[in-house]
């Protein structure tokens, strides 16, 4: 379920500027299950998940608390959360405009935890008309860049495929390049598919100077049982002098080309 299918979460919205919205949501409002979960992943917990016989009320509050903690550390979420109070009285207007320039409307929940309302378009289409997504602080996103290609769950998916993933329900800046370059820096990825970064060039064709400088080798194969039981022959060629060399095989495994050569 996503941020914005949570059923009575209604969203006030109260024009700040020009291009900026302030919502709160119903204290009653529950946390949806995707969102939960992600919100766990954003916070770096420094000690078990919960204690004996705490309520699970409590310990999704304190999940809340602690993300509110991070946004309240990044500057650039501080000066929009106080655009969304109106505390903008020590600001000029034209400051005001510039930090929601640009960005889709943003809303401030019940925790004062910061969202962005995403407008349904027709490259994403929304069953809702807006659609919520968590702001995420400088602080945590190298945990969700990790939450969402190296976890169990994203399963080490390409660049877009890991940034349409984030952008469903998070929200930053920069936040492409930011996938672009965690995925391109991948150690499992880089090792186990696409092309090596630094291509080096073909050594061409390797012309001997003198025997047995080069030697090539190939096999002969379905050919009639010998006497011996042998029904392969190995060959070996000098590619200075053409010279051919043969030897009857029963196996073609490493460890018998090895002793036949």
């Amino acid at each position: 379920m996503k941020p914005s299918d949570a059923p009575g979460t209604p969203v006030t919205d109260a024009v700040c500027s020009d291009q900026v919205k302030l919502g709160v949501d119903s204290p009653d409002a529950g946390i949806p299950e995707s969102l939960a979960v992600a919100a766990e992943a954003l916070m770096v917990m420094t000690r078990s998940r919960a204690e004996a016989g705490t309520d699970q009320s409590e310990y999704q509050d304190e999940r809340w608390r602690r993300i509110k903690v991070h946004q309240d550390e990044d500057l650039w979420i501080q000066q929009m959360k106080k655009v969304l109070k109106g505390d903008v009285s020590d600001r000029p207007r034209n400051q005001v405009k510039k930090i929601a320039k640009g960005f889709d409307p943003f809303v401030l929940d019940s925790r004062e935890v910061l969202y962005t309302l995403s407008t349904s378009t027709s490259e994403r289409p929304h069953k809702n008309q807006s659609e919520r997504r968590l702001v995420v602080p400088e602080t945590l996103r190298a945990d969700m860049l990790h939450y969402s290609h190296e976890d169990f769950q994203g399963g080490h998916q390409g660049i877009n495929r890991t940034f349409e993933r984030l952008r469903s329900e998070f929200y930053w800046i920069g936040m492409y390049a930011n996938v672009q370059k965690f995925v391109r820096e991948c150690v499992d990825c880089a090792s186990a598919k696409g092309r090596p970064p630094v291509l080096c060039p073909s050594p061409g064709n390797i012309e001997p100077i003198y025997p047995f400088e080069v030697v090539s080798m190939d096999f002969v194969t379905e050919l009639p049982e010998s006497d011996r039981g042998n029904t392969y022959l190995l060959l070996f060629q000098d590619q200075f002098s053409g010279y051919v060399m043969w030897k009857p095989m029963r196996k073609t495994e490493a460890q018998n080309v090895a002793e036949g050569y």
